[in-house]
Formats: structure tokens, sequence, C-alpha cells
């Protein structure tokens, strides 16, 4: 008998464990989508398309804690017209990357519209979450046009930006599964970089 609970008691840990863990990696969803909104920072005439890869973890049935990291390029340019001798005139064209990045929780509010509203007749395939996020932008320059060393430049038509920004926003996120771990979905409100964006997601359910 001793050896029969010392032998359910060694096989058991291992399964508790493992359900434990597997039970922990079905709460994840990864995503990744793409804006092709832009309206924070100095507006470019060339406003690329803005990736963000994000993941989320449920803690419970209904809080969501999560994170993202973004990537834009913008390019523009001014023309300088030096106002002294030797009075010239030159179109300087710039690059700026932006990365935002930062951390994301909130709600998950599936089962309230579909146990409470009853707009949701097929939930597992619905994901609707409202979340608050918090992070910062960092910000990169590259001159495109060669500057030879001392070579007079007019820089007031240049739209000046800080390297850094601190940013806040809330978003809603609805999700649609055809298929039981893969995904679309669409967030909207005032995010990182646009107003809306389109995705596709995976979750480890």
């Amino acid at each position: 008998m001793k050896k029969l609970l010392t032998l359910l008691l060694f096989t058991g840990i291992p399964l508790f464990s493992f359900g434990q863990i597997e039970k922990e990696i079905s709460k994840w969803t990864f995503g990744l989508s793409v804006s092709p909104d832009s309206y924070r920072y100095a507006q470019a005439e060339d406003n690329g398309l803005y990736y963000q890869p994000s993941f989320d973890h449920h803690l419970s049935d209904y809080l969501v804690l999560g994170g993202y990291l973004g990537i834009q390029n913008r390019k523009s340019g001014f023309t300088s017209e030096y106002p002294i001798p030797p009075y010239t005139t030159k179109e300087i064209n710039y690059e700026r990357q932006y990365i935002p990045l930062g951390v994301r929780i909130g709600f998950d509010l599936s089962s309230f519209f579909s146990n409470q509203l009853g707009w949701i007749k097929d939930e597992p395939k619905w994901e609707i979450l409202l979340l608050g996020y918090g992070g910062l932008t960092v910000m990169s320059e590259n001159i495109l046009t060669p500057i030879d060393e001392g070579e007079a430049i007019e820089w007031s038509e240049y739209e000046a930006e800080e390297d850094m920004n601190y940013i806040a926003g809330v978003n809603a996120v609805i999700r649609y599964y055809p298929t039981k771990n893969c995904g679309l979905f669409t967030e909207l409100g005032y995010g990182p970089v646009g107003r809306y964006s389109l995705g596709v997601s995976y979750r480890l359910f």
C-alpha cells in the first residue's frame, strides 16, 4: 500500500505540473497587425504602413495583460533657401523611423456580450477586448540628401521632433476565429500611431 501511494505521488506531481503548464500556455494570444492610418507625430510626404506585433495573456476570464512593439518609416523633405550670400537653394530629403513599444491591460468582454446581451451566438469564435495601453515611441532620423561640411543650409522649414515621446490610449480589439486557433482582428481607437488596423492572430487555446 505504501509503495502504491509513493508511486501515485511521484507520478501525480509531474502530471499536475504538466497540466498547470498546459493551462498557462493556453491563455496566450499573438497578433500581427497593419495600419495604413497615421495621425500621431509630424506628417510626412510618404507615410509607410505601421506594423505591430502584439501579445495578450489572460490572467483570468476577464482580465488581460499584454504588450506591443511597432515600426513605421516616413519620408519627407523641405526646400532650403539660404537668405544671405551665397543664396543657395537645395532640396533636403530625410527619413524617420518610429518604434512604439509598451504594455497594455484591459478586459475581455466576450462573455458579457454573449451571456448578458445575447449579441454573440457563437462565443468561442469571438474575442472582444477593451485595452488601455501606455509606453513610449523612439524616433530615429536619417538625412538622405548629402550635405557637405560647412554647406549653407536654412533649417526653418524643417519640422523638428523629439527623439522619444510617451504615449497612452485606449483600443477596442475585435477578433474572429474561423478556425480554433487562427483568426482575424481589427483594432479601433486611440492607437500608438493609427486609429485603426487589421491583422491576423494565433491563440494557444
